[in-house]
């Protein structure tokens, strides 16, 4: 008699880990399915993203008082932003620098080739120096 409830028992234990493990493996799958499909937010917010927005606004807040005419502003690297100027040029400023001085720069340099009648390819302020390419 003895022999058959420890027989029992032992049934009964590996009985009980087997559904324990299948409802542990059942509840990981749903939240696994849970957090991959049916959750439309992401748990992870990236504070460099809202900064790097901020930053482009300025920018271009800085532009429109300076009435530089350009399209659109992209952030080209953690270091440099690319603005798309109206006419097919693009001036990269550094990040690393003062926008407003580099704004300003900008200014006087495309005053200076519209009065000389040239076209600007790029101006790039990324070094000591602005380097300028010119349209033939």
């Amino acid at each position: 008699m003895r022999r058959t409830s420890k027989r029992n028992r032992n049934g009964k234990k590996k009985g009980f880990v087997i559904i324990l493990v299948l409802i542990v493996f059942l509840l990981s799958s749903a939240l696994l399915l849970y957090s991959r499909f049916w959750k439309e937010t992401s748990a992870f917010i990236s504070p460099l993203a809202s900064s790097n927005q901020n930053a482009a606004k300025t920018l271009e807040k800085l532009l429109l008082d300076s009435e530089i005419e350009f399209s659109s502003v992209v952030l080209r690297n953690p270091s440099s932003y690319m603005v798309k100027l109206k006419e097919d040029g693009e001036a990269i400023l550094s990040i690393n620098k003062d926008l407003k001085n580099q704004i300003d720069s900008l200014q006087a340099v495309l005053k200076q080739l519209t009065i000389e009648g040239k076209r600007v390819v790029r101006i790039d302020f990324r070094f000591e120096r602005p380097t300028i390419e010119l349209r033939d």
